[in-house]
C-alpha cells in the first residue's frame, strides 16, 4: 500500500477527499493486478489444447467391451466404452452391477458363473487383455445356456 501513501493527505478533506483517496486505492489496486496478471502471461504463455472438436463416432484409443448375463430367457448386460482402459476392479464392479440386475432365482442359477467371472477378471496379468476376447462362465457350460459372459470388444481390459 505505499504506493498510495502520497494520496493519504485527501483524507483530511473530509467525505470529498475520503471519496477521492477511494478511487485513488482502487485504481492502484487495478493497476497493480494487471500488470501482475500481464507478468504472469509472459513467464507462463497461454497453451491452447490440441484438441479434436469434430464429433467422432469412434475414438482412436477407444476401450470397448461389456458383461452380460443371458440364457433361460434372459438378457441383461452393461457396455463400457471409454478412453482409457477400465481397470480390474472395475470389471469386477460392471460384473456385480449385472448381478445386482438379477432375480433370486436368476442369481442361484448364475453364482457359479458370476464367481468365475470375477476370479477370471482379477487374474488377468497386469497389463490386462487385449480385444478380442470373448469369455462364457460357468466352465463346463450349463443347460438352457444360462451363462455370464465378458467381452472385450475394441482397445484393452482388465489391468492392475
Amino acid at each position: 500500500m505505499a504506493a498510495v501513501a502520497p494520496a493519504a493527505p485527501l483524507l483530511a478533506f473530509g467525505p470529498p477527499g475520503w471519496i477521492a483517496f477511494g478511487i485513488v486505492v482502487v485504481g492502484t489496486t487495478v493497476a497493480a493486478v494487471y500488470v501482475a496478471n500481464e507478468a504472469a502471461e509472459r513467464t507462463f504463455p497461454r497453451t491452447i489444447a490440441d484438441t479434436d472438436t469434430k464429433t467422432r463416432t469412434k475414438c482412436p484409443e477407444d476401450h470397448r467391451g461389456r458383461v452380460q448375463a443371458q440364457g433361460g430367457g434372459l438378457e441383461k448386460s452393461l457396455p463400457w466404452m471409454q478412453p482409457m482402459p477400465p481397470p480390474a476392479a472395475q470389471g469386477v464392479a460392471l460384473a456385480g452391477a449385472v448381478y445386482a440386475m438379477l432375480t433370486k432365482r436368476e442369481k442361484e442359477e448364475r453364482a457359479t458363473a458370476f464367481a468365475q467371472l470375477t476370479r477370471w477378471v482379477l487374474a488377468r496379468p497386469p497389463a490386462g487383455v487385449s480385444a478380442v476376447v470373448k469369455m462364457s462362465f460357468p466352465k463346463p457350460a450349463l443347460r438352457g445356456g444360462i451363462r455370464m459372459d465378458v467381452e472385450v470388444l475394441a482397445g484393452k481390459a482388465f489391468n492392475i
